[in-house]
């Protein structure tokens, strides 16, 4: 972002952006300089422009449609630092205390990197040694779609079947989840809508040569399919 200020770019659109940069100012100190928009990643009292899918409501439904199928015992996959996260966990959490279910939050790196396939993958055959998964995890949450196709290959490495012995819900709908062996049931999150109403809201804010603190919310959609 130092770079697009040094080139004087008119805005910038940040996907995502890290709860560092949040938490410490950061990106408010360049929306007072800029038209900045943020796609997700949103933290309450930052004075900056959003535009987010509605992760609560996907969340709960995704969740909920785990526990509609009987699974309790469900493990929940993450990235390190994002509010998105964080979001999905403490709903996570939540749901988990209501059914009397000890939660199991697992953590891997490079949560939004393709390397997180494979990184959650060798989480996963790790975790087989200290919980019998079939029986003691039966079914995965993954924040994203990338998270849960890792889970997915560590099942076939484990020859467990999905979704007769494991289910896996992700989240983001991207293509690859309608690519796999079975096909991700996932969270949509309109991610055409998002973008075009991220660019279109950049460009009002150059045009009026504003920098005011607004945000739009996404309705997101649970897409079933045959993990679960």
């Amino acid at each position: 972002m130092d770079k697009f200020l040094e080139r004087y770019v008119d805005g910038i659109v940040l996907i995502d952006p890290q709860t560092e940069n949040m938490k410490n100012g950061f990106i408010e100190e360049v929306s007072k300089k800029i038209p900045v928009v943020c796609i997700n990643g949103y933290h309450e009292n930052v004075r900056t422009n959003f535009v987010l899918s509605d992760e609560e409501k996907g969340t709960k439904e995704a969740l909920e449609h785990l526990i509609s199928l009987g699974h309790k015992n469900i493990a929940f996959i993450r990235g390190e630092s994002s509010y998105s996260y964080d979001i999905k966990e403490n709903l996570y959490k939540e749901y988990m205390k209501n059914i009397g279910i000890e939660p199991i939050v697992i953590t891997v790196q490079d949560g939004n990197n393709i390397d997180v396939v494979e990184n959650t993958m060798r989480v996963l055959i790790e975790l087989s040694s200290k919980y019998q998964l079939g029986k003691e995890i039966t079914a995965f949450f993954a924040c994203n779609d990338l998270m849960a196709i890792g889970v997915l290959n560590g099942c076939y490495e484990l020859n467990l079947k999905v979704p007769d012995d494991i289910a896996i819900i992700g989240f983001d709908n991207i293509i690859l989840s309608q690519m796999t062996n079975p096909k991700l049931t996932t969270v949509d999150q309109n991610m055409r809508l998002l973008g075009e109403r991220a660019a279109q809201k950049l460009l009002d804010l150059i045009e009026d040569k504003n920098l005011y603190s607004d945000t739009d919310v996404i309705e997101t959609k649970l897409i079933i399919r045959k993990s679960t």
